[in-house]
């Protein structure tokens, strides 16, 4: 019951009042039970067919009908018959339909994984331009695990800005600037990656990076901590080229929070992206404000998920809009 035609073909010059050729079930059933072809050379008395009433109001004389298999799957059937008793189907026929069968499946197969391969490639490249490789691998190798849909989960919310660099870009030609961000995030992004991270976003030389998504880890705010570690020590390293590009140096701000927040893929019909809202990234942007060229300023429950490995220290409390009560900061040194 769940097969329909795709492609139907009448031999030329029949009359139009025998268009209308509804084909036997009874046939089609065996073949897809038994996965094996059917010929029929006379199907009015054939014992097999006997219940096919299609047969007997249809009058028809002869029947073929073959599976499409590949790799024992079934993809479908090809069924043709006869009403014609100058036209009977034989052993050579069966032959023919056999083979013709066996070239569709592998051409219907062939269309459908690369079908696939192109579905996947598209995915791939969306899912890379902000996931680790591994998160990608996981998704593409198991999609049904991934929820789409919106889902409240304890996340790390990391927020870095480069310092003063506003003031920096009304002095510099727009492609130096442009430049200057392409090599920075260029160098930063593929850390973020190494440590479980998801890139939300970039705006302007704002950065914004998730941990514990897609998949939820134990080991979310730990590897946030690690990556802003990471990402200052790097560019530190790259002062000089930066400094000489920018003649100024380049000195970020790192805010780091952990807490529940909603994830999910949000926007309109137009374009979704795959983000996460709440009070956690409120906090984590606002601890980016704080903090000052180099900083790494924590809050309270990301402190409580790091071990001894941490130099952590306290730098006081901030407030943060829409909550009544401040937020203890807490900074920690690489």
């Amino acid at each position: 019951d769940s097969l329909s035609n795709i492609v139907v073909r009448i031999r030329p010059g029949t009359a139009e009042s025998e268009r209308d050729m509804p084909i036997s079930r009874t046939v089609v059933k065996r073949v897809v039970d038994e996965k094996l072809s059917l010929l029929s050379l006379d199907a009015l008395h054939d014992e097999r067919l006997l219940s096919a009433e299609s047969i007997v109001a249809q009058r028809i004389a002869s029947i073929m009908a073959a599976p499409l298999l590949q790799r024992g799957n079934l993809l479908g059937v090809i069924y043709t018959d006869s009403r014609r008793r100058s036209r009977i189907f034989n052993e050579d026929d069966l032959d023919l339909l056999n083979t013709l069968c066996a070239q569709a499946s592998i051409a219907v197969d062939n269309a459908r994984t690369h079908e696939k391969l192109l579905r996947e490639a598209v995915a791939r490249a969306t899912y890379a331009r902000f996931m680790p490789q591994h998160v990608v691998d996981e998704i593409l190798a198991h999609p049904d695990t991934l929820t789409l849909g919106g889902s409240n989960r304890q996340i790390a919310v990391l927020f870095s800005d480069i310092r003063g660099f506003t003031s920096l870009s009304e002095k510099l030609p727009p492609e130096t600037v442009v430049q200057i961000l392409n090599e920075y995030f260029s160098e930063m992004t593929p850390i973020l990656f190494e440590h479980q991270g998801m890139l939300d976003k970039y705006m302007g030389d704002n950065l914004m990076a998730l941990f514990g998504v897609p998949y939820e880890s134990e080991e979310a705010a730990v590897n946030a901590v690690k990556t802003a570690i990471a990402m200052q020590k790097r560019l530190k390293e790259l002062s000089d080229p930066l400094m000489e590009k920018a003649r100024a140096e380049i000195c970020v701000g790192i805010g780091i929070n952990l807490g529940t927040g909603t994830v999910g893929y949000i926007g309109s019909k137009e374009r979704t992206d795959y983000t996460a809202v709440g009070d956690v990234v409120n906090i984590a942007a606002r601890l980016e404000k704080q903090a000052k060229a180099g900083q790494i300023l924590i809050s309270e429950s990301v402190r409580q998920a790091l071990d001894e490995a941490f130099e952590v220290c306290p730098v006081g409390l901030i407030s943060v809009k829409g909550r009544t009560e401040a937020v203890q900061v807490y900074e920690v040194k690489w």
